[in-house]
This record gives C-alpha cells, structure tokens and sequence, in this order.
C-alpha cells in the first residue's frame, strides 16, 4: 500500500514537471506576441506626439516665413514713409524759400518804386 502510494506520488510529480514544462515553453513562445503587443501599446501615443511635433514644426516654419515677410514689408512702408516725409519737407523748404523771394521782390519794387517818384 505505501509503495502505491508512492508511485502515485511520483506519477503525479512527473506529470505536474512535464506540465510546468509544457507552460515554460508556452509562455516562452508566447513572449514575443506579448512583448509586440505591449511596445505596439506605448508607441501610439509617441507616434501621435510625433505627429503633433512634425505639424506644430511646420506651422511654426510658416509663421516665421510669415513675420519676415511683415518685416520686410515694415521696412519697406518705413523707407516710403521717410521718402514721403523728405519730400514734404523739402517741399515746404521750397515754399519758405519762395515766400522769402516774393517778400524780398516786394521789398525791392517798393524800394525802387520809391526811388523813381
């Protein structure tokens, strides 16, 4: 009677070991889909943050295309401006001038119409 038992005892231990065998290489062979599946997981989210990144980039390419185009169009209102603002003042120049000659002219008609009478 006690060596059935231990024959039992060792039949079930010897199936228990070719059991625990059976599920090591199970999960050995099942580490890779595992292991896929999980770096598949985390990626999506740094895929989408890649994807934010590449567009925000571009957008970011463009509005600085944006501004130098505005600075050179400040600049180029800017030397406008001045170029109006010497002309305007060259042109009230001008009339000083002018009115000095007609002020003077008059003075000098008045002098000589002075002199003839």
């Amino acid at each position: 009677m006690f060596k059935s038992v231990l024959e039992n005892a060792a039949s079930e231990q010897t199936q228990l070991q070719r059991k625990k065998v059976r599920a090591h290489a199970a999960a050995v062979k099942a580490t890779p889909a595992l292991v896929d599946a999980c770096v598949d997981y985390l990626n999506k989210p740094v895929s989408e943050i890649y994807t934010n990144q590449k567009e925000i980039e571009q957008e970011q390419q463009a509005v600085k295309a944006e501004i130098q185009r505005l600075v050179d169009n400040t600049a180029r209102l800017s030397t406008l401006v001045r170029s109006v603002q010497h002309g305007l003042k060259e042109l009230g120049d001008f009339e000083n001038y002018l009115a000095i000659c007609e002020e003077q002219a008059a003075e000098l008609a008045a002098a000589w119409l002075g002199e003839q009478s």
